[in-house]
């Protein structure tokens, strides 16, 4: 045959592709797999034989214990105050702000706060983490950003508990 492969020789080169890839299937994707299984196996029997965990807190022992701690939590008042210092830090002035006092729903209170912001991006920016990272009862429910002649305006409505 002229300058062609051998047919046997093909069939052998077909033939050892065949086997290395056997191989390597066997080597890297059956026993990975396989011992995986196991030690889902494992896992599983362990788990069926483990005594059964203590039943999850009731709701109103999950409830008591929050009402716990946000009794230990400054009064809403003062914490209005902080956000009015993290405000002065950052130089963020609070346009105006509508604040409504906590309505009691069982042993927690939901008070709600809109301001209006004006100042430098990066400061409102500045000042809402600095009120969410000192308040870990506070949320901010929404934000809405514009531009104003020279500075940032910003209606910030925020929501918090207490006790």
């Amino acid at each position: 045959m002229k300058g062609g492969v051998r047919p046997s020789v093909a069939v052998g080169l077909v033939l050892c592709a065949m086997v290395g890839g056997q191989w390597a299937f066997e080597h890297f994707v059956a026993q990975p797999m396989e011992r995986s299984i196991a030690q889902a196996q494992v896992a599983l029997e362990s788990a069926r034989a483990a005594p059964p965990r203590a039943a999850a807190s009731t709701s109103q022992e999950r409830l008591d214990a929050i009402a716990a701690h946000l009794r230990a939590q400054p009064g809403w008042r003062n914490r209005i105050a902080q956000w009015h210092l993290a405000a002065q830090r950052n130089a963020v002035l609070i346009r105006k702000a509508e604040y409504r006092s906590p309505e009691a729903v069982g042993p927690v209170g939901k008070c709600e706060v809109r301001a209006d912001l004006a100042g430098e991006y990066p400061a409102i920016r500045q000042f809402l983490q600095d009120v969410l990272r000192q308040d870990e009862a506070a949320a901010l429910e929404s934000l809405a950003m514009h531009r104003c002649a020279t500075t940032v305006c910003a209606v910030a409505q925020f929501v918090f508990y207490c006790q």
